[in-house]
């Protein structure tokens, strides 16, 4: 909300008559900015922000969060500095996990890239110390359960790189990413992976 908010609090803020559009109180979250229209919240005119799309390559023992109370590295302090305006975070990457993440203030394409309707899979790279069992491999195929959010990732693709090395797809049921406890995970993209295996 032209940089002042997080989408949720602007909803708040919308519901507690703080903001005003030309001059008159508005009570409709949903409601589109019209380029001619006056924004003001607690009286003090504001205008909306360029859109930002940034691509990060995180690092590893880096938090995917705005703030840590462990005072640990976030994403957010990669870019200090770099970038003026106020940006986030589009799904999760575990601490560990290095590779694409998309930072951005555009909160409708967050919701759209998020959402399991989409279908966005998002493509990770395995390292392992020692070759993974063909057994495994198929069982992999099957889908991993989550069992910290009960639910269950849909595998869509696995590629074979060398014996210990291995490219997934992943159709996640939300956008907090795989977790895992080997250092050696990669998020190489986000794309729509068909069924057949070709990708949009």
């Amino acid at each position: 909300m032209c940089g002042v908010s997080a989408r949720r609090k602007a909803a708040d803020l919308i519901a507690a008559g703080r903001v005003t559009v030309n001059g008159t109180m508005s009570d409709e979250p949903g409601y589109r900015v019209q380029p001619t229209d006056k924004i003001a919240v607690d009286g003090k005119s504001v205008r909306p922000v360029s859109k930002i799309y940034l691509m990060m390559n995180k690092p590893k023992d880096t938090i995917t969060t705005m703030s840590d109370e462990r005072d640990r590295n976030t994403v957010i302090d990669v870019l200090r500095g770099e970038v003026p305006e106020r940006v986030f975070a589009v799904g999760r990457l575990d601490r560990n996990t290095t590779g694409l993440l998309l930072m951005t203030n555009d909160g409708d394409l967050a919701v759209k890239l998020s959402h399991p309707s989409t279908e966005v899979s998002k493509v990770y790279r395995a390292t392992l110390d020692k070759p993974f069992p063909k057994i495994d491999l198929a069982a992999l195929r099957g889908g991993v359960e989550l069992h910290d959010r009960g639910s269950t990732s849909t595998v869509r693709e696995i590629r074979n790189l060398r014996p210990n090395v291995h490219v997934v797809a992943v159709l996640e049921p939300n956008s907090r990413g795989l977790h895992s406890r080997e250092p050696d995970l990669k998020r190489t993209n986000a794309t729509r992976v068909l069924p057949n295996g070709s990708q949009l």
